[in-house]
């Protein structure tokens, strides 16, 4: 079974975001969590971490630990990716 996809997408008009894999089952939950390119982001606006850390606590990151856990996922998928 498909445990992991990572594809790069262009978003579409209105935010929306299309994912397109036949081999993910139909009516499966899944997490999608969107990374921007950082040439995507405008050079005025400044980073928010009150906001950043808002967003991840509503994505169920609340607590210091989870977000290590996160990063070092994160970090063994692109370690993944690179070999």
């Amino acid at each position: 079974m498909l445990n992991a996809i990572r594809q790069t997408v262009t978003v579409q008009p209105g935010g929306v975001i299309v994912i397109r894999q036949p081999e993910l089952p139909a009516g499966t939950q899944a997490e999608v969590i969107v990374v921007l390119e950082a040439a995507t982001l405008s050079p005025r606006e400044p980073f928010d971490s009150a906001a950043f850390r808002a967003a991840l606590a509503e994505s169920g990151y609340d607590t210091p630990e989870k977000i290590v856990e996160l990063v070092r996922q994160v970090k063994r998928e692109q370690a993944e990716e690179r070999s």
